[in-house]
């Protein structure tokens, strides 16, 4: 199987066009005898599949009208959980609600996943400034911290089909300045 050519530079393609039409014109006034003797006949099959444009760029994929309302479930069910774990309640009444809650936002949150949708806090992971899935806002310095780490978050990381749909927002924290064990 013969190799492909590497598709050749638009100005280049325009250039051997323009020629490759000049030739066709001098074969159609001289019947082809006067680019024969020259050595000028060339075969444009063999040209056009060597000098053929690159193909136009795919268009970029319609955005998905769910991928918003996905969104903002995400948000208010990693709000709602924050704030779920933060209640506490003596009375048994007030307990079984907020058992509740907790099972039903377990339940919420499998059934996003079944739907292949995955929303995470990403705090306590250690912070890769190269990543994609999380935008810092904020660092701060924190005593104990020997590497940069993701202290908090305020939005959650979704991914839906593998694909990241939202990166996680929040705060990292850093070594402190002059600290002997930050320089690691």
């Amino acid at each position: 199987m013969a190799p492909v050519p590497e598709p050749a530079p638009a100005g280049l393609v325009a250039v051997l066009s323009a020629q490759l039409r000049r030739v066709a014109r001098e074969a159609r006034r001289t019947g082809g005898r006067r680019l024969a003797q020259e050595g000028l006949a060339i075969d444009r099959a063999w040209v056009l599949r060597r000098v053929r444009p690159p193909p136009p760029p795919a268009p970029p994929p319609l955005p998905d009208p769910l991928e918003g309302l996905i969104v903002e479930a995400c948000n208010m069910i990693f709000r709602v959980t924050a704030d779920h774990a933060r209640l506490r309640s003596d009375e048994p009444e007030v307990g079984a609600a907020i058992a509740r809650i907790g099972v039903n936002l377990q339940q919420f949150g499998r059934a996003l996943r079944r739907g292949k949708i995955d929303s995470q806090d990403l705090a306590g992971r250690r912070f890769d400034p190269n990543s994609r899935e999380f935008e810092p806002r904020a660092h701060a310095p924190m005593p104990g911290v020997t590497v940069p780490t993701i202290s908090e978050c305020f939005r959650p990381l979704v991914i839906r089909e593998g694909r990241i749909v939202q990166a996680a927002v929040g705060v990292v924290a850093t070594p402190p300045l002059g600290d002997p064990e930050s320089s690691v």
